[in-house]
Parts: structure tokens; sequence; C-alpha cells
């Protein structure tokens, strides 16, 4: 397997089609993987497909990380965690009903 310089791809891919193209794209992808995980769940999609559309979107989110995102989306990830584990850690679990159906 080749060693990339992931950097330097998404450099390249955001010089080739611009930031508002690759928003526009991770938009796209955003969708994808809905789709891909709605089919996992209600199909029995191979997960390799939902592992695939995963590594698509990645490849998205970093590059809005370089293009000088990376700071606000780690401010804004600590904080989410940080509610999340106050969530978690000090409510007791909700409990499912699972007598209503849909």
């Amino acid at each position: 397997m080749m060693v990339v310089n992931e950097n330097l791809i998404y450099d390249a891919a955001l010089a080739r089609w611009g930031h508002d193209r690759q928003m526009l794209k991770t938009i796209e992808r955003c969708g994808a993987l809905a789709g891909a995980l709605c089919r996992f769940l209600s199909q029995g999609q191979n997960m390799r497909q939902v592992c695939q559309t995963v590594a698509d979107m990645e490849i998205m989110l970093a590059q809005l990380r370089l293009n000088g995102l990376a700071a606000m989306i780690d401010d804004e990830k600590v904080r989410k965690l940080d509610a999340l584990s106050q969530r978690l850690l000090t409510q007791p679990p909700a409990t499912i009903n699972t007598g209503d159906k849909a």
C-alpha cells in the first residue's frame, strides 16, 4: 500500500475545485451516508458500503478542517463532548418503552 500525504491531496482538491464546490460535495456525501445507513438498517445492506461512504465523508471533513475550520471544529467538539458527558454521567439512563408500535 502506498503511503500518501493526505494534506497534499486535500490541498490539491481544494485548489482544483475550490472551497464552495467542496462544501457542496460534503453536503452530497452527508446525504449518501444517511442513505447508506438507512439501507443498512432497513435492507441489510453490506457494511462495506457503509464503510466506503464513511471514508468519503471523512475525506470531505478533513478538507474542511484543512481549509481553516480545524480550530473552530475542535472547539465545538470539546463543547459538545462536555455536554454529552454531563448528560451521560449525571442523568440516569432513560427507559425504552418497547410496547408502542410506530
